[in-house]
């Protein structure tokens, strides 16, 4: 939303792939669904943490929030660090997209999602709109930022989003 208020130099077109429109809803397939996926979040997340308590460690101590066992207990351990909001909630709201929110693009959008991704739910994607600017890619199977073909083993993605930029 940025660019529309000022924009950013030379960017033409924004392409996203499995990109969350409820982060709320996300948070909890992740917590729900397969264990790898809320333990690899995890991993990132926690290490992520790390880097900045090491980077500023009077800022910051994150040791009772690295032992959470859920990507929502952890976002609710944030919260004291996020004083102007009172719950996660509050905070999932700032950034849930909906049909409105992208009606007033100025520049190419291109998001690519899959039906049977486990971790964004689909039906937040039936409610869009294609507009002028966005374009949905909606495909019935490519699960999580999958979207392979097998022979040759290749992203398809990548030569649409190249096709595009050419």
């Amino acid at each position: 939303m940025r660019h529309s208020i000022k924009p950013i130099p030379n960017l033409k077109h924004v392409f996203a792939v499995s990109p969350p429109l409820d982060p709320y809803k996300t948070t909890l397939a992740i917590d729900n669904g397969y264990s790898f996926y809320r333990k690899y979040f995890l991993k990132k997340w926690k290490r992520s943490l790390l880097k900045k308590q090491n980077l500023f460690p009077q800022k910051y101590d994150f040791s009772k929030m690295l032992k959470a066992d859920t990507c929502i207990e952890l976002t609710e351990m944030m919260m004291p660090y996020v004083p102007e909001l009172t719950t996660y909630r509050d905070y999932f709201k700032l950034y849930t997209l909906g049909n409105e929110a992208l009606q007033n693009l100025n520049i190419p959008v291109r998001i690519f999602i899959a039906e049977d991704d486990p971790v964004i739910p689909h039906d937040d994607y039936l409610k869009l709109e294609d507009n002028r600017y966005l374009r949905v890619s909606r495909q019935k199977f490519g699960g999580h930022c999958g979207f392979l073909n097998l022979f040759p083993a290749r992203c398809w993605y990548n030569q649409v989003i190249a096709e595009i930029i050419a």
